[in-house]
């Protein structure tokens, strides 16, 4: 039997007409629920008997399921040689019809780490199944597919800000794409120390920091005086550092560097692994 159809198609049934001689012609009686309303069936007629194909005329799916049957029922058969009827019969076949595949919307933008991340992305308001997933990362101009049918796409250390959405399809009917998600990807925060300098044993150095893709954030270092660990805090793009009174050569080495604002999913405190190191040379009384 016809279908299944996406609305706002048609489609064909097939009947089989048994005891008309041949040469002798017939013509159905009936109607089609076409989604909208009840209408009779029109040009269904032929000759002898068989299996004949007929139109149906577009069919609507107008209910909020993503798709119901709308009934082909035919009530009598009449020989338009004879005259004669089969008397009233009732045999009925349901078409399904699909509504339109809407693609929705794949949620929620988040902002994350660059190199070491992972999160989940999901679409919701679609009407239909998800047949894959794509994403486009910044500078591709080509959406590349995943394999995954589920309504819930996961990521893994991307390195570069990237879409994702849902290819959703209802039925038969066409596919559509859900509203991409971005996900942003920051650069890690970065910082180096400059001011080598010499000083007179048992004085002090003070060093310069440059901090860069902190975001507004506050963020802690931590550093090697020589051999000791020291952390130091602050905000801002540049800070600077004094180093205990020294008597020998000492290298001050960066280490680590740690965003430490508030966290949220668009707004992470990254970290990152440095190596930048200054040389304090010393002379002696």
């Amino acid at each position: 039997f016809g279908g299944p159809i996406c609305s706002g198609s048609s489609t064909t049934y097939d009947v089989t007409v048994s005891n008309v001689p041949t040469g002798q012609g017939w013509s159905l009686t009936g109607t089609i629920n076409n989604g909208t309303s009840v209408v009779s069936i029109t040009g269904a007629a032929g000759t002898g008997s068989g299996t004949f194909t007929f139109s149906t005329p577009t069919l609507t799916n107008t209910a909020t399921s993503p798709s119901i049957g709308l009934p082909v029922t035919l009530t009598l058969i009449t020989n338009t040689t004879t005259g004669c009827t089969s008397g009233t019969i009732s045999l009925s076949k349901d078409i399904t019809v699909f509504v339109p595949t809407v693609g929705g919307t794949a949620s929620a933008a988040q902002t994350v780490c660059k190199g070491t991340n992972s999160g989940s992305v999901s679409v919701s308001g679609q009407t239909g199944s998800v047949v894959r997933w794509e994403y486009l990362p910044t500078g591709s101009s080509t959406w590349t597919a995943v394999s995954n049918t589920t309504t819930t796409f996961n990521f893994t250390n991307i390195t570069a800000t990237t879409q994702y959405r849902a290819v959703i399809k209802n039925g038969p009917c066409g596919e559509a794409n859900s509203a991409a998600v971005t996900i942003t990807v920051r650069e890690l925060p970065v910082a180096t120390i400059a001011g080598s300098t010499t000083i007179c044993s048992g004085t002090t150095a003070t060093l310069t920091l440059t901090i860069t893709n902190e975001y507004g954030q506050p963020w802690s270092i931590t550093y090697l005086e020589g051999t000791t660990t020291k952390t130091v805090t602050g905000s801002g793009t540049t800070a600077t550092i004094t180093t205990s009174a020294l008597t020998t050569n000492t290298d001050v080495t960066l280490q680590t560097i740690t965003l430490t604002g508030t966290a949220s999913s668009t707004n992470p405190l990254c970290s990152n692994t440095i190596s930048s190191t200054v040389t304090v040379n010393v002379n002696v009384l």
